[in-house]
């Protein structure tokens, strides 16, 4: 039986600042992704996802998560961006992906509604973060 590996990705938010802070190889089966060819993401869609991203750019490996990012991290109201984050807040959370193949980059989006009488959803990313191959992933 071949053995399957995955790569757990630890966030942590504090101070403001969204940030990778370990990166180590797991045995465990990868969570099933989209299937290629992939959609574009529609503008109905709301919620956050995470996307691997080769050399040329292109998206090898798309899903999409679950309240991955605390309430606390980001709050809109009347349309305008307003930030409630405190500074003495700290949270974090983990997303586990297939182990890549080669360099590739990570980015973690966000499709929402900017205001509750908006109607045109607004695309953030949140972080995007280069995974080398070469790099020792079992250190924090």
């Amino acid at each position: 039986m071949d053995k399957q590996e995955s790569l757990r990705l630890r966030f942590n938010i504090e101070s403001k600042q969204l940030r990778l802070t370990r990166a180590h190889r797991e045995e465990i089966a990868p969570p099933q992704g989209e299937q290629q060819p992939f959609d574009p993401i529609e503008p109905t869609i709301i919620g956050h996802w995470v996307e691997l991203k080769d050399d040329r750019g292109d998206t090898v490996y798309r899903r999409f998560l679950h309240n991955v990012l605390p309430l606390n991290y980001l709050v809109e109201m009347e349309a305008t961006l307003k930030d409630h984050r405190s500074d003495n807040t700290a949270s974090t959370f983990e997303v586990l992906i297939p182990i890549p193949d080669g360099n590739c980059e990570l980015v973690l989006y966000e499709q929402s509604l900017p205001g509750p009488a908006e109607k045109k959803t607004r695309r953030m990313q949140h972080i995007k973060v280069r995974l080398d191959s070469e790099e020792d992933l079992t250190s924090a």
